[in-house]
């Protein structure tokens, strides 16, 4: 067995030639080296069957072999760690690559983008809702400085009542019967020799016409062929006015009212009015302020009510129903005033 020092630019195929064997042969000879593409110079190889020739040339090759020899240790050691380190690395690549078909195939760019807005809009509107609670527990969200809140109108229907004939009736008993059937009444005096004095002539709304509760009825009443003018009482004082109906030859009807702009003991207006003519001995009702009304209104207590009792206590007492808002309370059922 002997042995050959590969030199500079030495191709394998030179080296073969050389000494007339086949790259298998060699390599059984050398299992130390891996990379036979790649042929260090310095290497020292074994040659499996030399002639007497090659033995004289690798004599003379010999006295080199111990300056290249520790040179060939190293580069055996760099090649042989550098060949772990790169089976290494080349198994991390798999994996990785492994790993990345696998995010690849779930991956989903379009799903991504889709799951990032829908996660930023419900933030947003968490958010939101949190900042209008607390806001509305503190009192913060009040538009216009001391703007009063929204006011929630009630809206009742009006009664109907089936107007009735009065007609030929005296006028006594034709306000009553339409008081009693909540309706006002205002009267107009004519002259008339057809009817007596203090008679109903007409109506301004027909019998058996359907009229809002509370409506004004306008009836016409003879006043015989002779009236007497009625004075304007109206601003007087209550004693003032009574003496001056009483010597016109009127009887006097009172009736009290609240009012913001007439003072009280004094006449809000008449009925009939002035100027007009009425018979001799009838009644002029006149309605007498009692003054302002005191708006003032206790509260009721309201917790624990259901919404629509409690909106139905505040109607009667003649309240305003303001804002109504939900909330929840540990204290209170669904549906109940809480505060």
């Amino acid at each position: 067995m002997k042995f050959h020092i590969i030199g500079n630019n030495e191709s394998l195929s030179e080296i073969l030639n050389s000494y007339d064997i086949t790259l298998d042969e060699l390599k059984k000879e050398n299992k130390h080296i891996r990379m036979w593409n790649y042929l260090i110079p310095g290497t020292k190889l074994k040659i499996p069957v030399i002639t007497e020739t090659m033995n004289e040339d690798i004599n003379e090759i010999e006295p080199f072999i111990e300056d290249y020899y520790p040179k060939i240790k190293l580069e055996e050691q760099y090649y042989e760690i550098n060949e772990e380190k790169k089976e290494e690395e080349n198994i991390v690549e798999e994996i990785e690559d492994e790993d990345d078909s696998e995010y690849d195939e779930d991956y989903d760019p379009r799903m991504e983008k889709i799951t990032t807005i829908l996660a930023i809009v419900a933030a947003v509107i968490i958010g939101l809702i949190v900042i209008s609670l607390v806001g509305k527990t503190m009192g913060l969200f009040r538009l216009g400085g001391d703007a009063e809140p929204e006011q929630t109108e009630v809206v009742e229907e009006t009664k109907q009542v089936e107007m009735i004939d009065v007609t030929g009736l005296s006028r006594a008993v034709a306000e009553k019967k339409l008081k009693d059937l909540g309706l006002l009444t205002k009267i107009n005096y004519v002259e008339s020799s057809a009817y007596d004095a203090e008679t109903v002539i007409s109506s301004d709304i027909e019998a058996g016409m359907m009229v809002d509760e509370g409506m004004k009825i306008t009836l016409t009443v003879s006043m015989g062929n002779e009236g007497v003018a009625v004075p304007d009482i109206t601003g007087k004082t209550l004693e003032d006015a009574e003496n001056e109906l009483i010597k016109a030859g009127f009887e006097v009807n009172k009736t009290e009212s609240s009012s913001s702009t007439v003072e009280a003991n004094r006449v809000i207006s008449q009925n009939p009015e002035a100027g007009s003519k009425a018979p001799k001995g009838s009644a002029v009702t006149i309605t007498v302020s009692t003054g302002a009304e005191d708006s003032k209104v206790r509260v009721p207590e309201l917790l624990g009510m259901s919404e629509m009792d409690a909106m139905a206590l505040l109607v009667e007492l003649g309240l305003e129903l303001g804002s109504v808002s939900q909330v929840n309370h540990d204290d209170y059922e669904a549906d109940q005033v809480c505060y």
